[in-house]
């Protein structure tokens, strides 16, 4: 009754004018929003933008308004607890992140979504013993250049909204058009969204994992973006793989595991609100 939160609105809600952050945690003493001009100290232009106290409100919910445009922008939170700070968190609630997924980032969703986003996507009813479920880890789905795929694609979100793609040979539809020849109603994507085990400031060098290491659960993998150092440019390529298999009439089927961290300690919720969230 205390504590319970049941609205939407946790994370950072952008518009022009302003950016409203709210992150959970009741039990903390304070809370600090930390604004950054880049995902990482490493990237040119990198600088501490500022830092603002947090105010405590209703249910536990720690807020701040920022007053202005602040669109692709950085953050992270740092929680005092029984007079203990765990670091700096990235938002748990963030749906963008810089390169690694260490800081969040304000981002427009609205300019992510590529044209016809919105629309609804009209389905014929399948019944279960006619659904055709193909699993697909992205980097496997086009990595070779026998999938005849661009080379900047390969390994890429991007990779499956290319068309009439043939394999190594010229003989064979491959990629999506592989799917359609095959049937398949529903594609299952091993883990897309934000994991620790392939560096993404390293993509020159090959790095493979299936993804079950999660750091942030609701933002994608940088490592299948074209650009992860840009955090809204994993989102809108990601909307486009989707978009691409609904336009050819394949289901998308997201796989996520809710029951472990890459890092317990590290994991951000377990930063601003410690001891909650898991049993180390």
């Amino acid at each position: 009754e205390k504590n319970a939160y049941d609205g939407t609105d946790l994370g950072c809600t952008y518009t022009k004018e302003k950016t409203v952050f709210k992150v959970w945690s009741p039990e903390a003493e304070s809370m600090t929003l930390n604004l950054y001009a880049t995902g990482s100290d490493q990237e040119e232009g990198a600088k501490k933008l500022g830092k603002y106290e947090m105010t405590k409100a209703d249910k536990g919910v720690w807020e701040y308004t920022y007053t202005g445009d602040l669109v692709n922008t950085y953050y992270t939170y740092r929680a005092v607890v029984d007079g203990q700070c765990y670091g700096e968190a990235v938002d748990p609630y963030a749906k963008a992140v810089g390169v690694n997924g260490n800081r969040g980032m304000v981002v427009d969703l609205a300019s992510t979504d590529p044209e016809g986003w919105d629309q609804n996507y009209k389905r014929t009813a399948t019944s279960l013993s006619d659904i055709v479920v193909w699993e697909v880890h992205i980097r496997d789905f086009s990595i070779d250049a026998s999938s005849g795929v661009s080379k900047e694609n390969r390994g890429k979100y991007k990779a499956f909204t290319e068309s009439t793609t043939v394999n190594g040979e010229g003989k064979t539809a491959s990629c999506v058009d592989y799917l359609k020849e095959l049937g398949v109603t529903h594609v299952q994507i091993l883990p897309m969204y934000d994991y620790a085990s392939v560096d993404e400031s390293k993509l020159d060098t090959p790095q493979f994992n299936w993804g079950y290491d999660p750091v942030n659960y609701n933002v994608p993998e940088g490592s299948y973006s074209t650009n992860p150092y840009d955090g809204s440019v994993r989102v809108a390529e990601m909307k486009q793989m989707i978009k691409t298999l609904h336009d050819n009439n394949i289901n998308v089927v997201m796989d996520v595991v809710y029951n472990h961290v890459y890092s317990g300690d590290e994991y951000c919720f377990n930063k601003i609100v410690p001891g909650y969230f898991s049993r180390i």
